[in-house]
C-alpha cells in the first residue's frame, strides 16, 4: 500500500499527478472492459487534457466543475459538482459524481 505523502485535498484538476491520473485511469479501464484509447490523447498532451477540464462547464446539459482528491503527487479520484439538477433528477435530490443521491440537507 502506498503511504501518503500528505493529506489529501480538493483541487482544480492539476498536471501535477500525470503519472498517478493516467496509470489509474488505465488500469480503471482495464477493470471495467472499457475502451482507453482516449489516454494516448491525454498522455500526449496532458497539459491541454487538463485545461479543458477546469472551470465551470456544461455536463449533461447543467453547470458542472470537475475538482480531483489528491495527496501530493498521487490522484485518488474525481469530484464532480453539478450548480443544478439535471431534468431528470428533481430538485430535492443532490448529486455527487459516482450518481449516488444523497438526502437534501435541511
Amino acid at each position: 500500500m502506498v503511504e501518503l505523502p500528505g493529506p489529501p485535498r480538493l483541487v482544480p484538476p492539476t498536471t501535477d499527478v500525470r503519472t498517478s491520473y493516467l496509470v489509474g485511469e488505465q488500469a480503471d479501464m482495464r477493470a471495467r472492459g472499457s475502451d482507453a484509447s482516449w489516454l494516448a490523447e491525454a498522455s500526449r498532451d496532458f497539459g491541454t487534457y487538463v485545461a479543458v477540464r477546469r472551470g465551470i462547464r456544461e455536463r449533461w446539459g447543467v453547470p458542472s466543475e470537475v475538482f480531483w482528491w489528491v495527496a501530493d503527487e498521487f490522484y485518488l479520484g474525481s469530484l464532480v459538482l453539478r450548480r443544478r439538477p439535471t431534468d431528470d433528477e428533481g430538485e430535492d435530490r443532490y448529486w455527487v459524481a459516482t450518481g449516488r443521491d444523497l438526502p437534501p440537507t435541511p
